[in-house]
């Protein structure tokens, strides 16, 4: 019996490690929907959320075995079945946008938060999911680094629709253009028709530049900048999205 006992323990293992694949995997896919919605909403505010339970999930390093049992447990006491997790538990045709609407942005970041805190805890208490953990530095680093493109994204995104407006409303000149939102000047350039943007909003500053040299088309380019609209730090946006101004 012992022998047949220890046969079957890498083929119970690997089942195990299965299920547990599986489960980790159905809990990406609900985070995945979590922090779209979070993403689109706010991204630098998402981004605080992950770095604190990225901090927290840390901890658990520090915790006892019967600690991290506890918290399991708190968790499993709420959380009875893995469908349970499932915070918008919709129809599969339902938009997003809709399923959302019946939860604030801190409830969907406290899930997201739990979500976390699952994973990280089996992590912790069991060799099937050992392999996987929830957060990570490389991950922290690269949701820094997208969440400044999507804030370029959107800042461009208003620069243009500024210039697009300001071409609208008058012929292109030297004189200053200004709305309760936001006010238009042109900057000297040795090479460019250069205008500098006040979002009055938002407290930014944004340089539009148009150089036409031999080309029919002419070549734009859009900047962050200073209230002398002296800096010129170039955006960093998503190519394949289009941000509307939120």
């Amino acid at each position: 019996m012992k022998i047949a006992g220890s046969a079957m323990k890498p083929g119970l293992q690997e089942m195990a490690h299965d299920i547990a694949s599986d489960r980790k995997n159905y809990l990406e896919i609900l985070r995945r929907e979590i922090v779209n919605h979070l993403m689109q909403r706010d991204p630098v505010k998402f981004k605080k959320v992950y770095e604190r339970v990225h901090n927290e999930i840390m901890k658990y390093k520090t915790f006892s075995k019967e600690g991290l049992a506890n918290e399991l447990g708190g968790l499993c006491e709420s959380f009875p079945k893995y469908s349970d997790f499932d915070l918008l538990a919709t129809r599969s045709h339902v938009l997003y946008a809709d399923a959302f609407a019946s939860f604030d942005d801190e409830e969907v970041s406290e899930h997201f938060r739990t979500l976390v805190r699952f994973q990280a805890l089996n992590a912790r208490l069991k060799d099937s999911w050992s392999l996987w953990e929830p957060t990570s530095e490389n991950d922290l680093e690269h949701l820094r680094e997208y969440v400044r493109q999507i804030i370029d994204s959107r800042f461009e995104q208003r620069l243009k629709s500024a210039i697009s407006h300001y071409r609208l409303c008058k012929s292109i000149g030297p004189e200053a253009y200004e709305t309760p939102e936001l006010s238009i000047v042109s900057v000297s350039h040795f090479a460019e028709i250069r205008y500098g943007v006040h979002f009055k909003d938002t407290g930014e500053y944004g340089l539009y530049g148009c150089f036409y040299g031999d080309r029919a088309k002419p070549h734009e380019s859009y900047y962050r900048s200073n209230f002398l609209f002296e800096d010129e730090t170039p955006l960093l946006g998503l190519s394949n999205v289009d941000y509307n101004d939120r």
